[in-house]
């Protein structure tokens, strides 16, 4: 069915899109179930909708949201201002759970059990589903270019991988603004000229403490 469509949330203060999202119109203007940090943005500068596209097949929303994500570049990556937790259309692939969180969710399931009856439904959820060519290709999309994702999560802050040049991008937020500092073909390049901005940033803040 062609029913999705492709919004943006937008900060009321600046005009910033600060989130790409796919869905109903209903999903696109409701605020439950959202991240603490889509919240956070939303309760210090307040949100307005942008419907981008409408009555989309859930395939083609689907390209969409991954090239508006890419585009306007993730917060948590250091490529953009985007509160989206993901590269789009899968759900999960590509989120970065903090250590603290992954504890946070263990240690909240220690000791649980499940009743006999959530048992029975988990087990016969599935019998007999078929699913839709719109499902199947989700679900494909979820696994294109993973092996590539891998090596774009660095293990240094202000470094990413960038698909589309094939080299490691430093980047750095001064001033609110997020500014690019360069492509590097090795990681620790990158790393070092994040590192290099990080100090003279730090010691111009120095000086003026004094």
């Amino acid at each position: 069915m062609n029913n999705t469509y492709v919004y943006l949330h937008r900060r009321l203060d600046n005009n910033q899109v600060f989130y790409v999202g796919i869905g109903s119109k209903y999903r696109a203007y409701n605020s439950k179930q959202r991240t603490l940090f889509w919240k956070r943005i939303v309760n210090k500068y307040g949100y307005k909708v942008e419907l981008l596209y409408d009555k989309l097949n859930f395939k083609d929303a689907i390209k969409i949201e991954i090239e508006l994500i890419a585009k306007y570049g993730r917060r948590d990556l250091g490529t953009g201002y985007l509160c989206n937790m993901t590269d789009g259309g899968e759900g999960t692939l590509g989120r970065i759970i903090s250590e603290n969180h992954r504890k946070i969710l263990k240690n909240s399931n220690i000791g649980k059990k499940a009743n006999k009856e959530t048992i029975e439904k988990l087990r016969t959820s599935h019998l007999g589903l078929v699913l839709t060519k719109e499902s199947i290709d989700k679900r494909t999309l979820t696994m294109i270019d993973s092996d590539k994702y891998k090596k774009g999560t660095s293990k240094y802050k202000g470094v990413s991988w960038c698909k589309k040049k094939l080299k490691w991008r430093a980047t750095i937020h001064m001033n609110n603004k997020c500014q690019h500092l360069g492509y590097f073909d090795e990681e620790d390049d990158a790393y070092n000229k994040y590192k290099e901005v990080l100090d003279i940033k730090k010691n111009n803040l120095i000086e003026i403490l004094k």
